[in-house]
């Protein structure tokens, strides 16, 4: 998996939004001014919903928007069977979004699915069926992955340490490549926050390292007495695939 497709899924995530609350003091009926009015202090305030009443839902709206108050009274006829259940309302910074929904799943080989929302389900991953380029963080190394690189206003990337050098010769640089000569501050993988990993036999830039408690795949340990794997918790370990022991 290259980085820039890794990354696309990543930010899929984040686009989705995360379930956090306003607080109990929050006002929505008094926003300041120019900003979007609350929509919602919880997430019991917002509900599923889709481009038309009886499609699978794509994003949310509170429970007192027209939209969704109309569809109360559709009779949908359609099999759901196939919209996603690793989804579910939620109330971000006063507005709803549709969030990906924590789910407890039983350990596989080789971790978890991405869907295409970016949010993981309990369907198992596929095994790798090549040879891996990493088993290790430290097999991996960060480098430039055109001719500026993060340092000078592109992008980096990362590659098994073993072929970096390779690597490096197929962008066939100049000498001196045009390029705008600054960080890229808004490639957010050029945040020094981010290091190369080992997620799942290849190597990306990640912004955070597998959490002791991962859990969901074979190699880690199974979770104490009393606790389950559930996904969709932690972003950190969601990136590679995994859930955490709670």
């Amino acid at each position: 998996m290259t980085m820039r497709v890794l990354f696309l899924a990543l930010s899929l995530t984040a686009c989705i939004g995360s379930a956090s609350e306003l607080g109990a003091g929050d006002d929505r009926d008094d926003p300041a001014p120019g900003a979007t009015p609350f929509t919602c202090a919880t997430a019991a305030d917002c509900v599923p919903a889709g481009a038309t009443c009886c499609d699978c839902p794509t994003f949310a709206l509170s429970v007192e928007d027209p939209k969704a108050l109309a569809c109360e009274a559709v009779d949908c006829q359609n099999d759901t069977s196939t919209c996603a259940t690793n989804v579910e309302p939620a109330c971000d910074a006063g507005q709803c979004v549709l969030a990906c929904k924590p789910l407890e799943c039983l350990q596989c080989p080789d971790g978890y699915i991405a869907e295409i929302n970016g949010c993981l389900s309990c369907t198992c991953a596929e095994p790798v069926s090549v040879l891996p380029d990493c088993t290790v963080d430290t097999d991996c190394a960060r480098v430039r992955e055109d001719c500026c690189g993060c340092e000078n206003g592109g992008e980096d990337t990362a590659v098994p340490v073993a072929t970096a050098a390779a690597f490096d010769q197929t962008l066939m640089c100049p000498t001196t490549p045009a390029c705008p000569g600054q960080d890229n501050l808004s490639e957010p993988t050029c945040d020094a926050s981010f290091a190369p990993r080992c997620v799942r036999g290849s190597c990306a830039l990640l912004d955070a390292a597998m959490p002791a408690n991962a859990c969901g795949r074979a190699d880690l340990p199974e979770c104490p007495a009393g606790q389950t794997c559930q996904i969709n918790v932690d972003p950190a370990a969601s990136q590679y695939g995994l859930g955490i022991c709670l």
